[in-house]
């Protein structure tokens, strides 16, 4: 979510004509992108989750891990 603030600052910025905190709104949303990459490599190639949600036995996992199957196509085989 921090992303899509740092986004709307951008736009909001350029919308105004602002170039100086576009330029600066910009550079703080590269620093943080390069610092969560960073991060990312530093635990082995995993994003953090922006949607964590509690499991069952008290660990986190990511709603999407928990999507249903998707449903079966017209025509499909039964």
């Amino acid at each position: 979510m921090r992303a899509a603030h740092e986004h709307l600052l951008i736009v909001e910025a350029v919308a105004d004509g602002n170039e100086t905190l576009a330029a600066q709104a910009t550079a703080v949303h590269l620093h943080a992108s390069l610092d969560t990459i960073l991060t990312s490599l530093a635990d082995g190639g995993r994003a953090p989750d922006p949607f964590p949600v509690a499991a069952p036995h008290g660990t986190t996992t990511s709603p999407r891990a928990q999507a249903p199957a998707p449903a079966p196509t017209l025509g499909a085989a039964r």
